[in-house]
């Protein structure tokens, strides 16, 4: 059975599975038995056909008594691969392994996850800090009960905060000026790899633009029809 963890860039994917290999580390599981790859290093580009089974293949070489006792593998981003769900169901079929695999929501659906495992996967998606997590994080206990004047002043002021920045993991210890930073790094990665480059769109500029628009208007409402004149202005 595979373990497939979807969800946004940078939403702590990469950070899950190092706690997966953690805990196995303590229950006693040999580093010898554990393979991790980032498919988005660039040290592995330009992948070529075949590339994780080379990577198997030498790892096993390196950790023979891996393939006789269990294996454990953690294939992150793994939809920068073509044909990387056949390699897993095959690896399922024929080796003694645990998988793990972590892709980015806008390339790996849960439903594509169904089609591609055939019931051999399990997926969950990972979601940025919920506001009840954005409080555990800052050593604030969530209540569960009505709070009184001082706390409830406390839990506006935190609410205030999360709307600003949000839950991703890597700004909630930054300053002001560099989060923005961050956060408009994001949005742009995100309309780069997984939208722009994904579906081949040739106007970037349209794209990033409506993107804007998208951001001007959350909450709120806005018209489909003047959005598209703008565009097309």
């Amino acid at each position: 059975m595979a373990s497939v963890l979807i969800g946004m860039r940078r939403s702590g994917k990469t950070f899950r599975l190092y706690q997966e290999i953690q805990a196995l580390r303590t229950s006693g599981i040999p580093l010898n038995r554990i393979l991790y790859v980032n498919f988005e290093d660039d040290r592995l580009y330009p992948i070529e056909q075949g590339l994780m089974n080379k990577l198997l293949e030498a790892f096993y070489r390196l950790a023979p008594e891996a393939r006789s006792s269990k294996a454990y593998l953690f294939l992150d981003e793994v939809q920068s691969v073509e044909g990387w769900a056949r390699f897993a169901r095959r690896i399922l079929d024929t080796e003694n392994v645990k998988l793990f695999v972590t892709g980015s929501s806008a390339k790996l659906l849960s439903s594509e996850v169904a089609t591609e495992f055939r019931g051999r996967g399990c997926s969950t998606e990972l979601l940025p800090l919920s506001f009840r997590e954005f409080l555990v994080f800052r050593d604030m206990t969530p209540l569960e009960s009505v709070p009184g004047a001082r706390v409830r002043s406390t839990l506006e002021a935190a609410l205030v905060e999360y709307l600003e920045i949000g839950g991703f993991p890597a700004v909630q210890t930054l300053d002001s000026n560099r989060c923005v930073q961050v956060l408009q790094d994001y949005v742009e990665l995100v309309l780069l790899r997984d939208i722009i480059e994904r579906h081949g769109i040739s106007n970037a500029y349209a794209v990033r633009s409506f993107a804007l628009t998208l951001l001007q208007h959350a909450g709120g409402r806005m018209s489909v029809h003047k959005t598209h004149n703008d565009l097309r202005s």
